[in-house]
């Protein structure tokens, strides 16, 4: 997918990164966009913030992105992005929600009520969703630029319940609707049990980190089944299980160290 990954190897600042890795990513993207989302979880220090970085920078990467064919929206409630990530431009939503028109944006939601940030996230995807139809339509259904939305600290903002009923239908509704407007979301978490189960019901693509809660055991097990649940549990920091629902792909996948640009 990406026009580097047929090169021997990749060097990122003073980084000489494996280029199998660098495949194994790219491979996770191509995955996200047919399958439509990404669910990424862990417990605390499993290393699934620097697996989401390495992600988001792929996507970055890619010759589309530098012929504005993807675009980037990064939902930011902690700061991870804001201050531990490549340079991107950033807006503090609780003080403006208009968001530039650049490629990459960090959207700070610091300090953000829980329902101010899921309002926050509903009024983003449902403005691009519905400019995403329209351009489709004018574009004779063709999708002309994708959108990547990285959904960090997902359980913060998609609750048990925040999908359920009518104050979470028309939300469920983009969700379940967005890859039909070349919309994909990868949603972060190290609280999976805490997730919006209709949220994960959605995700077809999966990276599961190092897990040691046992409602999240429960749930990876309910959703993956025993061997993968065994697994995670096992797993180092930074080594992550792949597991495609669509295709039953499985296998182990580790990130290296993370070290921003700019």
């Amino acid at each position: 997918m990406s026009s580097n990954s047929g090169i021997d190897a990749v060097i990122v600042e003073a980084q000489v990164i494996n280029p199998e890795f660098i495949i194994a990513v790219d491979n996770i993207i191509k995955r996200t966009i047919t399958n439509g989302s990404l669910l990424l979880s862990g417990s605390g220090g499993s290393g699934k913030t620097f697996a989401s970085f390495w992600i988001t920078r792929r996507i970055m990467q890619d010759a589309k992105f530098e012929s504005n064919e993807y675009k980037i929206t990064i939902i930011d409630p902690i700061l991870n992005y804001r201050y531990a990530f490549d340079a991107v431009p950033y807006i503090e939503y609780a003080t403006t929600n208009a968001i530039p028109k650049k490629r990459a944006c960090i959207i700070d939601m610091n300090g953000m009520s829980p329902k101010a940030k899921k309002d926050g996230l509903s009024n983003i995807l449902n403005s691009d969703f519905t400019l995403k139809q329209k351009l489709k339509i004018e574009n004779k259904g063709v999708n002309i630029y994708k959108n990547f939305y990285i959904l960090d600290e997902l359980h913060n903002i998609l609750g048990r319940y925040a999908l359920v009923g009518s104050n979470g239908a028309e939300l469920l509704d983009i969700i379940t609707e967005c890859r039909n407007a070349g919309m994909y979301l990868i949603g972060i978490t190290r609280r999976l049990a805490d997730l919006s189960t209709q949220f994960t019901e959605s995700c077809r693509t999966n990276l599961i980190g190092k897990t040691s809660g046992q409602n999240d055991l429960i749930k990876i097990e309910k959703m993956y089944g025993s061997k993968v649940s065994k697994a995670v549990a096992n797993l180092k920091q930074r080594s992550f299980i792949y597991y495609d629902s669509e295709t039953s792909e499985t296998s182990e996948i580790g990130f290296p160290e993370f070290i921003p640009q700019g």
